[in-house]
């Protein structure tokens, strides 16, 4: 939309200055320089492009603003621009929206573990991570009163995890 208003603007602008220029040179002809000077100023005040120039990217900015006060961060006005277009939104299940933090809702468990023993070997592997959903695991511990206990070795694997080594069992 941006893009669009300054390539109208581009093309607007110059011609409204010509019309004015056409328009004040006849009334100075005709009527003189006080008339020529009032339709000089209605025709730059009525054809005025600041609403295509500045209204645009401003509306975008204030709207951009207002996403950012409510923690919705966007990289630039194009997004929101790009959003009508949206079909479909889908959210993570961490809590991250709701709450504002991420946090542990449920825990699967697998063959004879418990919840408790899947929460014990996820938040002993998880003490070396900084990522906020390690944090929320640790959390979820804490609040088990689950003793975690240290790996052996650890390993953050950017953008895919984590990778821990224990020798001894955790159970």
């Amino acid at each position: 939309m941006q893009k669009f208003a300054d390539r109208v603007v581009g093309w607007f602008v110059p011609m409204i200055f010509t019309v004015a220029a056409v328009s004040f040179s006849y009334w100075y002809i005709t009527s003189g320089f006080t008339q020529a000077l009032l339709v000089l100023l209605a025709v730059l005040l009525i054809a005025c492009p600041c609403a295509l120039g500045i209204a645009t990217p401003t509306a975008i900015m204030v709207g951009v603003g207002k996403g950012a006060e409510y923690g919705v961060l966007l990289r630039s006005g194009e997004y929101v621009e790009k959003a009508r277009k949206l079909t479909t939104v889908v959210f993570d299940k961490t809590g991250t929206l709701t709450k504002g933090d991420p946090s542990v809702t449920d825990i699967k468990t697998y063959n004879t573990y418990t919840e408790q023993d899947v929460l014990k070997f996820a938040g002993s592997a998880e003490k070396g991570s900084e990522h906020p959903l390690a944090e929320a695991i640790l959390n979820k511990a804490k609040n088990e009163d689950i003793t975690l206990e240290s790996a052996d070795s650890f390993e953050a694997l950017p953008g895919r995890g984590i990778k821990c080594m224990r020798l001894e069992q955790w159970r």
